[in-house]
């Protein structure tokens, strides 16, 4: 019988009471928070995307321009309209697009998402924006107008689940535990993936022989930097060098990608005065002895004076100003920027800049540090410089963009503010288009409606005034941007035209799968490097890097074509969701170290820097701070440390904790400096810091990591420390290691929440670690509580789940995981004892399963919408009484339909009915599979259906649901990746038992172990036995136990004190003879799963049925009627097993059988053809054997029935040979 868990907790009356969960309630606020941690990065990105974002998208977005001309000798007059503020609403009735609708099936004007989920409608909000209209006679105007429905994702700050506690949510209908973090889209839950990008204001070396097509000059190095702006937008630029020895910059401007020289663009942000010395000492910095990089910034100078002698001289000075430089940029930009035309060249030249070169550095034209940080953004293309040419001469190493060191993640409400800025800009430009189309504008030279282009008015109207903008705004019909993000986030297809900085365009949502509650959360700590990799043939982005240890978990990867692609985060890994800290704020702290020395910036000059030869760099997010001596870079990056951990003292201000700070210094063959990262976005996770006595909690970073030394939370005298004492006792105190500063807080946190669930993990292979975490995500489990209110396409539910007895206690009872069971304690027998139980086949007791043992029910939802699928007018109705039909045309709750059988009627000519001329449709119960009527619900109508004037019914979903309990074939599973399928239920009085009478569960085939190395399994049987034996949970938390403590000794040892076997071996009898077996049988207690792979949703079998027209074989999938396949592994057994004929006859004579027409002189089959004269001269019927042979000849050798011979050949022979045909090869055939 299954082994059963419950905790009984007595209560003040003294009376048994047993709680319906095994969790202490005491502990519930500490559960729902570390439950809510799970989706977190969802939820917090999104919050942050629809509040502070969305104030620097209106920021930071760029004014609509339009621009007029009256008359070709009067001056241009335009008009602008800018994005303000804007305001967004929490979801409404009228919000989702049926008006009051909702309100009347509801009963309130807000809408919930269960609402949402059973309607099959998307849960939105709507978007107010404010806009500033202005032109330029100065009179200004505000608009508010609706931008669009935004899909909202739940439990969200503007949610009306947001804050809501379990009873809350209960008393609302909607799950107790409600995660969130997930879009409801057409009643569908769907999840934005998080995605690796390289990180944010990070330089990149990069070495690759693509580069070198770019053009004939081009070598295979480059420097890269993805630069972000508060708004989460980002712009990546490339620094490319040239085998001339100069480089040139590289900008992408909507996905069309140019060319410009670097210095061109420093002499464009520098202030007038820079002479070309400052410019060198500017990107030589602290390297004075390296002549090499001294001539390639001589070469790259030199061709920036090019440009200027062969440009035209518009400036009286030796050298020309910065004005001339931005005139020069912007005069070859303007085209594809398309600014209005009253803009000068040197305007277009600051906008290109502003826009797409470093602009995470970047501010608006009217704000005051806009000259300071164009010289900033100077100091970075000389850095970048100088890192290039040390990639360039060796001095450094290429750096991998692979390795997560150098990435980030790319959160889903990031991306969403991302595409909800780049949707606006193109509603700007429709919206302009659409004033000058409305005011009857044309272009008077023919060309484009560009922003460059100046429009003659042509009727009475003046587009000019604002009050008429005003006008046409409120008279402009729906916007879309709503439905553009909703069909984002519903296919995952990104439809921009800037693409976002992305190399992806498509793969961006997946459905939240809701096959159990492990599943669901697995959703939502899974990063996937991009849709881009999953066709390259490049392996290395699949491979996992020990950068990524403690941040990436190790074994939680699908094995197939996205291994090392999906990946998870472990644990403990957090990311950083805000900025930390500003750039200010930083250069304070540092500024206090008195260590570094700042480039400091004096009206618009930057004065030099006094630093030696042995300076590294300081950067601050992408930003040059300064340069710190060599010999104080570890100091700078302790004081600091300090700071960030709390310890603060003097006048030192703390950093924030998610803050980044790495020295590189004193290692060979990498870029040196201190690098300080406060950007959001990163991947985070804490250690304990050991540094001046101290132990304090740090967050440390994927870049940071790599520069620190983080040792095992191994507390001494295992096998580790006593080879580290052996060898300096060999070799001395040179051998000793590096003292560790930092110290791991638990060796759990190395692995992902599924991961960690698994019991004695170190035991086992790692594959079957791995396994263990796709299967458990395959689980007929326990996905959600409220199945009443849930309107799945397919739901998977098991009817008698147990918690496990054998547990990780870090996990499994701080999550709360027992609120969700997923599987059953079974009594398992290792032994080989029916024949039927091979290798991975398992056999179950027949009474066992008669009890319940793992039953479950599979729950399926159909939609029915007359709007859509049936005639005008249509009701449902008719055929009482027929099949499972009610009065009102549809399903009986609780009636049981067959195949076949009716499920609901519909009256297609409703409004006959009074006259008696009924006509109606019945739709009847198609699958194969008995199935039971669990629920029919009434549905508002869709968005832009209407319904019928006497209110009838339009829309119904029919719930059906579905015994599913173990047959032959079924998949089962336990915990260490040990799958199998059932073999056979076995009678109970046929299985072996016990001395005390105990028959188990299941019997497992002892070959299972030696190849599989599953030495968890095993120990989960002992543990399981003394669970149940002492009536205790125990725990199976990894890394418990080592040599000098084995796992198994210590469960063994319990074992012994209750009577049982050391090693939990049991003397069985015989259930045929009655006789004690000749062998000690190991039998314990092991949680089983059930996974959703079951043969009543697999099989298929048929006699005769449909066929593919072009190879005349039977059609192929279940739903079509199909066949199975029979491929070349059943071809081959059977082959072995020496049954030629029955391969014949399934690949033959009952496929494709064929009779073609073989000429034996040139062995084809394609030449071939009827004679006609020999057809016209004959007085016989067409038809017989010999008359049909003797009317075909060879057209190739001109041989008549003496040599062509008739044949049986499969048809899809014919096919291939006219394929082979068509590329000039002629198949052939010789007959014995």
């Amino acid at each position: 019988m299954a082994a059963a868990a419950a905790k009984v907790h007595w209560g003040t009356n003294g009376a048994g009471v047993v709680q319906a969960s095994t969790l202490d309630p005491k502990d519930e606020a500490a559960r729902v928070k570390m439950l809510r941690s799970f989706t977190r990065a969802h939820l917090d990105s999104f919050n942050f995307a629809v509040t502070t974002g969305l104030e620097r998208v209106c920021e930071e977005m760029e004014s609509m321009t339009i621009e007029y001309s009256g008359d070709i000798h009067s001056e241009s007059k335009w008009s602008a309209v800018r994005l303000e503020k804007t305001r967004l609403i929490r979801p409404r009735a009228q919000d989702s697009g049926t008006g009051g609708t909702d309100a009347a099936t509801y009963g309130h004007s807000k809408v919930l998402p269960n609402h949402c989920r059973e309607s099959g409608k998307t849960y939105a909000a709507q978007l107010v924006g404010t806009f500033l209209i202005s032109n330029s006679a100065g009179a200004s105007l505000r608009v508010e107008k609706t931008i669009g429905v935004l899909p909202i994702m739940v439990s969200s700050s503007h949610c009306h689940l947001s804050g809501l506690s379990p009873r809350e949510l209960l008393a609302l209908g909607e799950e107790e535990y409600e995660l969130g973090g997930y879009f409801i889209i057409n009643g569908v839950e769907k999840v934005l993936r998080m995605l690796i990008a390289s990180r944010k204001n990070h330089m990149i070396a990069i070495e690759r022989d693509s580069n070198k097509k770019r053009g004939p000059q081009y070598s295979p190095y480059s420097v890269s930097m993805r630069c972000g702006r508060p708004d989460m937008s980002t712009r990546t630029i490339h620094l490319h060098y040239l085998v001339s020895g100069t480089a040139t910059l590289r900008l992408t401007i909507n996905r069309q990608e140019f060319l410009v020289p670097v210095v061109l663009v420093m002499r464009a942000l520098l202030p007038d005065g820079t002479t070309d010395e400052d410019i060198c000492r500017l990107i030589v910095g602290p390297m004075h002895g390296d002549m090499r990089l001294f001539t390639r910034v001589l070469s790259m100078i030199h061709d920036a004076q090019e440009l200027e002698l062969a440009g035209p001289r518009t400036f009286s000075s030796e050298r020309a100003p910065k004005r001339w430089f931005l005139a020069y940029l912007g005069l070859r930009f303007r085209q594809v920027l398309r600014p209005p035309s009253f803009v000068s060249d040197e305007t277009v030249g600051q906008l290109l800049l502003r826009r797409y070169v470093l602009v995470h550095l970047s501010t608006r034209p009217e704000d005051s540090d806009s000259q300071s940080l164009d010289s900033a953004k100077a100091q970075v293309l000389g850095l970048m410089i100088r890192r290039l040419c040390a990639l360039v001469s060796g001095d450094v190493a290429s750096d991998s963009s692979d390795s997560l060191m150098h990435q980030e993640i790319l959160l889903p409400g990031h991306l969403f503010l991302m595409y909800l800025r780049d949707r606006l800009e193109v509603l700007l430009e429709s919206w302009r288009n659409t004033l000058l189309r409305r005011a009857s504008i044309a272009n008077p030279k023919g060309a484009g409606l560009g922003t460059n282009s100046a429009a003659r008015l042509q009727h009475g109207q003046d587009p000019h005034d604002v009050q008429f903008i005003s006008s046409q705004f409120s008279a402009a019909g729906p916007v879309h941007v709503g439905k553009k993000l909703e069909y984002f986030i519903a296919t995952g297809n990104l439809e921009s035209v800037s693409g976002l900085d992305l190399m992806d365009k498509a793969g961006f949502a997946v459905v939240a799968e809701r096959i159990n509650f492990l599943r669901f959360i697995s959703h939502f700590r899974a990063v996937h490097r991009g849709n881009f990799f999953t066709k390259s043939p490049i392996t290395s982005v699949r491979r996992l890097l020990p950068e990524a240890w403690g941040f990436v978990c190790p074994v939680h990867t699908p094995d197939g074509a996205p291994c090392g692609l999906l990946n998870h985060l472990t644990s403990s890994a957090e990311i950083a969701q805000q900025p930390c800290a500003s750039y200010d704020d930083i250069a304070q702290s540092i500024r206090r170290t008195n260590l570094a020395h700042e480039v400091l910036l004096d009206s618009g000059a930057f004065v030099r820097c006094t630093f030696g030869s042995d300076a590294l760099a300081v950067v601050v997010d992408g930003r040059v701070f300064g340069y710190v001596p060599r010999a104080d870079a570890k100091e700078l990056a302790t004081r600091l440390r300090l700071a960030k951990v709390g310890d603060v003292s003097g006048n030192m201000a703390r950093i924030p904790p998610l803050s980044e700070i790495v020295c590189i210094s004193g290692r060979r063959r990498l870029f040196q400096g201190v690098f300080i990262y406060t950007a959001p976005s990163r991947l985070m996770r804490p250690v304990e810091w050991l540094e001046h006595g101290r132990r304090l909690t740090e967050y440390i970073g994927t870049f940071e990591q790599m520069f620190l030394r983080v040792a095992t939370n191994d507390t001494g005298g295992g096998p580790e420390e006593q080879e580290i004492q052996s060898e300096i006792a060999k070799f001395g105190q040179s051998a000793a290691p590096e003292r560790a500063s930092h110290r791991e807080l638990n060796s759990m946190n190395t692995l992902s929440i599924l991961a960690s669930l698994t019991p004695f993990s170190d035991l086992n292979q790692s594959p079957r670690n791995m396994y263990q975490c796709q299967m458990s995500k395959q689980t007929m489990g326990t996905p959600c509580h409220n199945f009443s209110h849930r309107a799945d396409t397919k739901m998977y539910r098991i009817q008698t789940p147990q918690v496990p007895l054998t547990r990780n206690f870090q996990m499994q009872d701080a999550a709360g995981m027992d609120l969700f069971p997923n599987g059953t304690n079974a009594v398992v027998a290792v032994i080989s004892y029916t024949g039927n139980d091979m290798e991975d086949a398992l056999i179950i007791n027949k009474a066992s399963y008669e009890r319940g043992f793992c039953a479950g029910t599979v729950y399926t939802t159909i939609a029915v919408n007359l709007d859509e699928n049936a005639p005008s007018p249509s009701v449902f109705g008719g055929n009482e009484g027929v099949g499972a039909i009610g009065k009102d045309g549809l399903p009986e709750v609780g009636a049981i339909v067959n195949k076949g059988d009716a499920l609901y009627s519909v009256i297609l000519n409703a409004r006959h009915e009074r006259f008696g001329n009924v006509k109606t449709q019945v739709t009847v119960h198609k699958s194969s599979e008995t199935a039971i009527v669990d629920q029919v619900r009434i549905l508002p109508p869709k968005a832009g259906m209407n319904p019928n004037a006497d209110s009838s019914i339009r829309r119904v979903s029919i719930k059906l649901r579905y015994p599913r309990r173990p047959t032959i074939g079924d998949k089962f599973a336990s915990r260490h990746g040990q799958k199998g399928t059932v073999a056979a239920l076995w009678p109970e009085a046929d299985m072996p038992f016990t001395d005390s009478g105990m028959i188990p569960d299941i019997l497992f085939n002892p070959n299972g172990f030696p190849s599989r190395m599953t030495i968890g399994m095993m120990v989960e049987s002992m543990c399981g036995k003394t669970s149940s034996t002492y009536g205790l949970f125990q725990d199976s938390t990894p890394f418990r136990f080592d040599d000098q403590m084995a796992a198994y000794h210590y469960f063994g040892e319990q074992l012994l004190s209750a009577g049982y076997n050391y090693y939990g071996n049991e003397v069985m009898y015989s259930g045929y003879t009655g006789e004690p077996l000749e062998v000690d049988i190991f039998i314990g207690v092991v949680h089983y799963q059930r996974l959703r792979h079951m043969v009543s949703d697999k099989f298929q079998v048929r006699s005769s049925g449909r066929t593919n027209p072009l190879t005349r074989q039977p059609i192929a999938g279940r739903k079509m009627g199909g066949a199975i396949r029979f491929g070349e592994m059943e071809r081959d057994a059977l082959l072995g097993h020496g049954t030629a004929q029955l391969v014949q006859d399934r690949l033959h004579h009952c496929s494709d059988l064929h009779t073609v027409y073989l000429c034996n002189a040139c062995h084809s089959v394609l030449s071939v053809a009827r004679d006609v004269q020999a057809i016209e001269s004959g007085n016989k019927p067409y038809g017989s054997n010999v008359l049909a042979v003797r009317q075909m000849r060879c057209r190739s050798c001109g041989q008549g029935d003496v040599v062509v011979k008739r044949i049986l050949l499969p048809y899809v022979y014919r096919y291939l040979a006219n394929e082979l045909a068509a590329m000039n090869i002629e198949p052939k055939i010789f007959l014995d």
